[in-house]
């Protein structure tokens, strides 16, 4: 009984520590402050891209999926240790009265139950050991199934990062754009403008016609009329812009304004190579990466459901003890047992084999996902 309670209590030790220091383990995930908009005078893209991924829902809760992820993880890996129980109960019993241990002999005749009280309090205390040593490698297809999720949800969480940051270039680039197109209209309207009063000059003096003024008048007004339409096609795409960054009322400040345009240089004026864009983005864009992920996840499904296939093994380690009318509890009080026990499921009415063609087409089908 001795060595029972050596090897429990160690056990229990270990494994209560290897509990507090696996829950000790966190994702480190900053959460940015939100943005002072009174200190900036100048937008540009990188600092639009910030703000997006610092504030934006989405993000968040990516990252807390990523976290989830990180504890399947653990709770896959936990299948591998022993499980330890601690068991402690009382209880009153009252005998009936037609019981015969509650029988009564009249005075001066001996008991036939000596010691029998009614009603009796019983302490019982227990520890159980329980150690799954084989298992069809399930427990290692399990692990390898939750690894591959994890690294698809922080693949899924870069992606929407990805994601994001075109969205907010798009939007960034297309202000940019309708303001430029603001200032060209501007200056279209000016040079009409200044047409227009030459040509009345020439036919004040003589040598122009009415109708050079009425085309150039023509111009004037229509060049006024796409001033207000760029000014509008500005003001919405700064909207579209200031919502995806998640200001409130989605409006800038107005003394705001966002970064003039460099000239390109030569380098930037190059065509591309396809060829060399696509290899790179077949081995480093996070949705693609996702979905190898979610391939390999599925293959170690299949391990995990071909393991019902294979006999259990499992170890059973208990100490018990049970005491009569106080819980005063002494090592004659103590019994333990060691048992080894070997099992094999022989029928389950398809469930296991069902089990194993449904994983085997969920591989197939992230297969073609991924293809």
């Amino acid at each position: 009984m001795q060595r029972i309670l050596l090897i429990l209590s160690i056990l229990g030790g270990t494994l209560f520590c290897l509990d507090r220091a696996t829950a000790s383990e966190e994702l480190s995930l900053t959460d940015s402050r939100p943005f002072d908009w009174e200190t900036l005078q100048v937008l540009d893209l990188d600092t639009s891209q910030r703000i997006a991924l610092a504030e934006n829902p989405s993000i968040a809760a990516a990252q807390d999926r990523v976290r989830q992820a990180m504890q399947r993880v653990k709770q896959a890996r936990s299948a591998y240790w022993p499980t330890l129980d601690a068991t402690a109960s009382y209880s009153r019993v009252s005998l009936p009265q037609s019981s015969p241990l509650n029988f009564q002999p009249p005075p001066g005749i001996p008991s036939a139950f000596p010691g029998i009280d009614d009603p009796e309090d019983y302490f019982d205390l227990g520890l159980q050991a329980n150690w799954l040593l084989f298992k069809g490698l399930g427990r290692k297809h399990a692990n390898a199934s939750a690894q591959a999720a994890e690294r698809g949800i922080r693949e899924a969480e870069r992606d929407a990062r990805r994601l994001l940051v075109a969205s907010v270039a798009n939007s960034f680039y297309r202000a940019q754009l309708a303001r430029e197109e603001t200032a060209i209209v501007e200056a279209n309207e000016d040079f009409n403008r200044r047409q227009a009063e030459d040509a009345k000059a020439r036919q004040r003096v003589g040598t122009g016609s009415l109708s050079d003024v009425l085309n150039f008048e023509v111009q004037v007004n229509a060049a006024k009329s796409d001033l207000i339409n760029a000014k509008r096609s500005y003001e919405v795409a700064m909207f579209g812009l200031a919502a995806l960054l998640g200001i409130p009322e989605s409006r800038f400040p107005l003394e705001m304004e966002l970064i003039r345009l460099e000239r390109e240089t030569p380098d930037e004026l190059v065509p591309p190579e396809p060829e060399d864009l696509v290899t790179h983005a077949k081995s480093h864009r996070a949705d693609i990466l996702q979905s190898e992920h979610a391939v390999e996840r599925a293959r170690q499904e299949i391990g995990v459901a071909r393991a019902p296939f294979f006999p259990a093994l499992n170890f059973y380690a208990s100490l018990d003890g049970e005491r009569r009318g106080d819980a005063s509890f002494e090592g004659d009080d103590f019994g333990d047992t060691l048992a080894l026990s070997f099992s094999y499921n022989l029928f389950s009415g398809g469930l296991d084999a069902a089990r194993f063609r449904e994983a085997k087409a969920r591989r197939d089908e992230e297969k073609k996902n991924l293809a």
